[in-house]
């Protein structure tokens, strides 16, 4: 069993560095820290789906941007909706100039759901910068502010993170789901300050309109159940334009967690199985950090057997959650979030687990559900 031990140690060797890097990395995706620059227009485009229930707080929540209304604008874009969304929208809204209501009625079978209503959204827009969230999440004033200081320069892209709404003052599944999206954003944006930009979250991006229009649109970019990542690669393969990420608690929007775990598996093999298709060479890390996760509980059961391996997977595992620790609560620290660094311990084990139950779900999933459709693979 000493080449397992040996596989093992090279696996964790090669997190650690990978690890290490991006957390370099974090220190130089948001170079500046998002100074105060002139205010361009601005359009925010919200894509509803039957959200009848979650839309008017997430209107609520935009037109309160501390931003000049009159260079402001939200295009709520209602895909297919069977409740009341285009009417709870018509409701908050109660005559605001700033909304814009389209109405969805036709998906091309080519594309998702997600990019059609994203492309009519873009149609109706008038901004210099867009925004896009969706019908689900809830931020904070100067969110738009935030966002749209960091467009600067050869600036195209900026993407900010996203965490969990806590439903009460102890909620430890929100906590915890906070603190996995703190993570997995935290490695992604440590990506960006090393130039290599690989994923974001769909709900919390700003970009120029030029940008947009030079890709073609979303429907340009292939059909994907992760177009936020493509779109994130379409821009790495341009160098006229750079990404940067907004590591800022005033950039931070909230969304709800998944209903249940069928719905977190589903939500996670979507975006397992969407980047690994689009983010090309630039996933292969991920390959060996994702073996590990199925190697260290393998190490524990082996070393039931064989003394020493035990003792090897004990430090593979005090080592990586080292790493863990260090990336995540530098970032939980300066988004302001340090009460989630307690949670890192069970947060490692749960890491773990599902890393492995997702890779096994992805392997044999022959289709992907998401926003009451299903996308074969």
């Amino acid at each position: 069993m000493a080449w397992f031990g040996l596989v093992l140690t090279s696996l964790a060797g090669f997190y650690l560095m990978v690890v290490l890097m991006l957390w370099i990395g974090g220190f130089f995706a948001d170079k500046r820290g998002g100074g105060e620059s002139a205010c361009p227009r601005v359009s925010v485009v919200i894509p509803a789906r039957n959200e009848e229930g979650r839309i008017g707080r997430c209107l609520r929540a935009v037109l309160s941007q501390d931003y000049p209304a009159e260079l402001m604008e939200v295009v709520v874009v209602d895909d297919r909706s069977t409740d009341g969304t285009a009417e709870e929208v018509e409701r908050t809204a109660r005559g605001d100039g700033r909304v814009k209501l389209v109405r969805v009625t036709y998906k091309p079978p080519w594309l998702t759901g997600k990019q059609n209503a994203l492309d009519e959204g873009l149609k109706a827009c008038a901004g210099e910068v867009i925004l896009n969230t969706d019908a689900d999440c809830l931020m904070g004033r100067r969110w738009v502010r935030s966002m749209v200081s960091r467009i600067e320069g050869k600036t195209g892209l900026v993407v900010g993170f996203t965490l969990i709404k806590r439903s009460g003052r102890l909620d430890l599944v929100s906590e915890l789901l906070s603190l996995d999206m703190l993570f997995l954003l935290g490695a992604a944006f440590g990506a960006v300050g090393l130039g290599t930009p690989v994923s974001c979250i769909g709900n919390n991006i700003a970009y120029r309109r030029e940008l947009i229009e030079e890709v073609g649109g979303f429907s340009k970019l292939g059909r994907t159940v992760t177009e936020d990542a493509q779109l994130i690669q379409e821009v790495r393969r341009r160098e006229r334009w750079g990404v940067r990420a907004a590591i800022d608690p005033e950039a931070v929007v909230y969304t709800y967690p998944p209903r249940n775990a069928r719905e977190f598996m589903s939500q996670r093999v979507r975006w397992l199985v969407g980047g690994l298709r689009t983010r090309g060479w630039t996933v292969l890390p991920l390959l060996p950090m994702l073996l590990l996760h199925f190697c260290i509980p393998i190490g524990f059961l082996l070393g039931i057997a064989w003394r020493p391996l035990l003792l090897v997977s004990a430090a593979v595992l005090s080592a990586k959650f080292a790493a863990d620790l260090l990336l995540a609560s530098t970032t939980a620290l300066r988004l302001k979030k340090p009460g989630l660094i307690a949670l890192m311990p069970l947060y490692e084990l749960f890491l773990i687990g599902y890393s492995i139950a997702i890779s096994i779900h992805g392997l044999r999933s022959t289709e992907i559900k998401w926003k009451g459709e299903t996308y074969r693979r």
